[in-house]
C-alpha cells in the first residue's frame, strides 16, 4: 500500500514516519501545510510503532449546573484538559467536561475488569451534605486528577475501552445526533476536538484514531456546500496515515476513504486522477468496492471494535 499511496503525493519514509507531497509549499511529516494554523499542531507525528509519552491531564474548572430548574437539581461539571505528553507544543486547546458520575464509571469498569494498577488509589466517596462546598469540589478534582494520571502511565488502563468511552462517548453521542440531523456544520467542530484529543492520547495508526479522522473526513465530505483547503488537507492526512496499516478491519475504510477522498478533489477542483486509477485497480484486483459512505462504514467498523478485547481496539 505504501507505493501505492505516495503516487498519490507522498514521497514516505516510513521509518522516520513522515515525507513531503510533492507538490510546491512545505508540508509537515503529516502532510499539513506548516503555515496553516487549524492542523498546525499535527505537524510532529508520532509513528503508531514509536511509543508516546504519557498524555498529561489537569481539571482546569469546576462549576456548579443547574440540572433541572423546576427541581432545582444541581451538579458539578468538571473541565478537564487533554495535553500532550511530549514536549511539542499544543498550539489547540482540547478538554472535555465530566460529572462525579462519569468519573465513577471509568474507575469502577476499571477495577470490574481486575485493574491491579488502581489498588493503591482510593476514589472520592459521594457526600450526603456539602457536595457543592469549595473545599470538596477542590478535592474532588486532585483525586479525579491522580486517577488519570494513574490510567495515563499504564498502557494497558490507558488502551482500555473504559477511558476510551470516557474521553469521547458523550461528544460522540451529540456529533452522531446532528449528523443524523444532517446538521453536519455542527458535527464538525464536536468532532474535529475529538479527533485532536484522541491524537494526544494514542498513537496516530491506532484503530480509535483513525476511525475519529475519517468520521471527521465522511462529515467533511457530506457538507453541504463544502468548498474549502481544510477538508481537503484532512483527507490528506488520512490517506497518510494508511501507510503502513496492516489491520485487515481498518483497511476496510481505505476504500471508502478514497471515494470520499477523489469527491473533495473532484468539488475543489484538484487533480483526482491517481485516486481514481487507484480504486480502478482495486476493482481490477477482485477489492470489494464500497456500498457505504465513509461516515456509514466508520460507524459499523466502530461497532465491530467495540464487541473485542478491551485492549484490541487501541492497540
Amino acid at each position: 500500500m505504501n507505493q501505492d499511496l505516495s503516487k498519490l503525493g507522498w514521497m514516505g519514509d516510513n521509518q522516520n514516519g513522515g515525507g513531503k507531497r510533492k507538490s510546491d509549499g512545505e508540508y509537515t511529516t503529516d502532510g499539513v501545510r506548516k503555515s496553516d494554523d487549524v492542523e498546525n499542531e499535527l505537524s510532529k507525528s508520532i509513528n503508531s510503532t514509536e511509543e508516546i509519552p504519557p498524555p498529561m491531564f489537569d481539571i482546569i474548572s469546576a462549576v456548579s449546573v443547574l440540572e433541572d430548574e423546576n427541581l432545582e437539581r444541581k451538579y458539578v461539571l468538571y473541565t478537564v484538559r487533554v495535553r500532550h505528553g511530549s514536549a511539542r507544543a499544543d498550539l489547540h486547546t482540547t478538554t472535555i467536561d465530566r460529572r462525579y458520575t462519569d468519573f465513577l464509571t471509568l474507575y469502577e469498569t476499571l477495577k470490574k475488569d481486575g485493574s491491579e494498577q488502581l489498588s493503591s488509589y482510593t476514589f472520592p466517596r459521594k457526600a450526603i451534605v456539602g457536595n457543592f462546598s469549595q473545599r470538596l469540589i477542590n478535592e474532588r478534582s486532585k483525586k479525579f486528577e491522580q486517577l488519570l494520571e494513574l490510567i495515563s502511565k499504564d498502557s494497558k488502563l490507558r488502551s482500555s475501552i473504559a477511558l476510551l468511552n470516557f474521553l469521547q462517548d458523550k461528544e460522540l453521542k451529540i456529533a452522531l445526533e446532528l449528523c443524523g440531523q444532517q446538521r453536519y456544520d455542527i458535527a464538525e467542530p464536536i468532532l474535529k476536538n475529538s479527533f485532536r484529543l484522541l491524537n494526544k492520547v494514542y498513537t496516530d495508526r491506532s484503530a480509535a484514531v483513525l476511525l475519529s479522522l475519517c468520521r471527521l473526513v465522511g462529515c467533511y465530505a457530506v457538507t453541504p456546500g463544502t468548498v474549502n483547503g481544510s477538508a481537503e488537507r484532512w483527507a490528506t492526512l488520512a490517506l497518510h496515515r494508511y501507510e503502513g496499516v496492516s489491520d485487515a478491519d481498518l483497511l476496510m475504510l481505505y476504500g471508502p476513504l478514497l471515494e470520499t477522498c477523489l469527491k473533495l478533489w473532484e468539488r475543489n477542483g484538484k487533480d483526482w486522477q491517481l485516486i481514481k486509477e487507484r480504486l480502478a485497480d482495486m476493482k481490477r484486483r477482485g477489492v470489494c468496492m464500497p456500498t457505504k459512505t465513509l461516515l456509514e462504514a466508520v460507524n459499523d467498523l466502530d461497532i465491530n471494535y467495540r464487541s473485542l478485547p478491551s485492549n484490541y481496539f487501541n492497540a
